[in-house]
């Protein structure tokens, strides 16, 4: 398609379109709510567009006018030159006049399906403005602090895997005289002990802050040994405490960019203007679409419409009574997309609501990882809203971008359903132990045998089918 031969508008549309679409390798910077809620909004009224076409031309051409040409006497009022001059002159002036005397225009029905064509553009207009936002920046700074969670849980993965490996150290463990030995020093038989399992402790139950009481007993009727082994434990807070530690220096940056858009707000206000522009798009046609193209004073059945001057005297009259075939059909179809876009949109406004939240996910992930070392930010006060809520709610849209960030947010899903310690759910304290403690029992499910496990099972099944 082009104009005059030269100017194709499908090819700098198409242009603009890969311009500005967001990469694949780039994060998310819209909430879920706001993309459904536009892709819905603009297939609405772009199925309402296509509906009107396919209806039938007689919905918004002449050929849906007619008159009805009454007889007097046995005679036509007008013959059929007239009716036709009649209809010609009606639809070239539009416009209805009701019992009060009141003139409406009824442009709207010859332009009803270009009416939802224009309003599925400017609600396409209002998607496309996200990409025409200036977001570089806010990706830039979305995309390195994913990067560093990733990095993060990782540490908490590895610090985790040697912990348990020391756990396992430690129940083979016992004490000699004094010293820190295992069985596999030991030469002398007699002297050979090991752990009584009815005894034993569950090394990272999170409210075991002492180390690790090791039980013991003779092999050979010697008595009950029952030594206190200070050698080696392994506590909850000594894993997060040395993960902290050694993190503080990788993630010293990391603090620093969180900090700063803990105190700004520029993305939140591009953020808000975005969707109030959204809010009056949706708003404005709605309201149109109810006021011309649904209101019964400017949609009548039945048109009060001027007739020619010329003939005007045949009964003296200024007007005739014509009728609209289809106004029926089309009142109801817009009657069905506005209710249909009303009720979606309201939808959308009432998630608009929590998200983002300033207790969003992203929120509550940062808070109980030992990267966050600032005292500021992990005192969030209920209620702020900047620039490390924003993006911290779109670490958790961009989860299934990292398999890092799935297993952390699973976790933490879960693990706020654990009851707490100390009865208090809702202390960030009491959430950082519970994901910590859950965390540490996923690490330690997978072993060695896992795969050996698996083949057994599938032999078993296979014996039962």
């Amino acid at each position: 398609m082009s104009i005059l031969g030269i100017i194709q508008p499908d090819k700098y549309l198409s242009r603009f379109s890969r311009e500005s679409k967001r990469h694949e390798s780039l994060p998310f910077i819209m909430h879920k709510p706001d993309r459904l809620l536009l892709h819905l909004l603009v297939g609405i009224y772009a199925l309402a567009s296509a509906g009107a076409v396919t209806v039938g031309l007689d919905l918004y051409r002449k050929s849906g006018l007619s008159f009805v040409n009454t007889k007097v006497n046995g005679t036509k009022i007008y013959d059929s030159d007239e009716v036709s001059e009649m209809l010609d002159y009606c639809w070239t002036n539009f416009n209805h006049e009701d019992e009060s005397g009141d003139v409406y225009e009824l442009w709207h029905f010859r332009l009803f399906p270009y009416i939802l064509v224009v309003i599925t553009i400017a609600i396409s207009g209002a998607q496309l403005s996200w990409r025409a936002m200036n977001f570089d920046e806010a990706i830039h700074a979305l995309d390195f602090i994913i990067d560093g969670l990733e990095e993060a849980i990782r540490d908490i993965i590895i610090q985790m895997r040697n912990a348990i490996k020391k756990v396992d150290t430690a129940r083979k463990a016992i004490v000699v005289d004094g010293a820190c030995s295992t069985l596999s020093d030991l030469s002398d038989e007699n002297s050979a002990a090991f752990l009584v399992k009815e005894h034993e402790k569950d090394v990272v139950d999170s409210d075991s802050s002492k180390p690790l009481k090791t039980h013991l007993h003779s092999r050979k009727g010697y008595g009950s040994l029952r030594r206190t082994n200070d050698c080696d434990y392994v506590t909850l807070d000594k894993i997060y405490a040395e993960i902290a530690e050694n993190d503080d220096w990788k993630f010293a940056n990391f603090n620093k960019i969180l900090l700063k858009y803990y105190k700004r707000s520029s993305f939140r206000c591009k953020f808000t203007v975005l969707r109030t522009l959204t809010f009056l798009l949706v708003f404005f046609s709605n309201f149109f679409i109810y006021y011309q193209l649904i209101a019964p004073a400017r949609n009548p059945t039945t048109i009060s419409c001027p007739i020619p001057v010329e003939l005007q005297h045949i009964r003296n009259v200024k007007r005739e009574q014509f009728q609209f075939s289809n106004t029926e059909t089309r009142v109801l179809l817009a009657l069905v997309t506005f209710s249909v876009s009303t009720a979606v949109f309201a939808g959308g406004m009432i998630m608009w609501f929590f998200t983002p939240a300033w207790d969003n996910a992203g929120i509550k992930l940062v808070e109980v990882l030992p990267v966050l070392r600032n005292k500021e930010i992990r005192r969030m006060r209920r209620g702020v809203w900047n620039d490390l809520i924003y993006l911290l709610s779109l670490v958790h849209v961009n989860r299934f971008r990292s398999l890092e960030l799935r297993i952390a947010f699973y976790v933490l899903a879960v693990s706020e359903q654990l009851p707490a310690d100390d009865g208090d759910d809702s202390s960030v304290e009491s959430r950082k132990k519970k994901f910590i403690k859950l965390m540490m029992e996923l690490i330690a499910w997978p072993s060695d045998s896992d795969e050996q496990t698996n083949a057994t099972m599938e032999s078993l099944a296979n014996n039962f089918v």
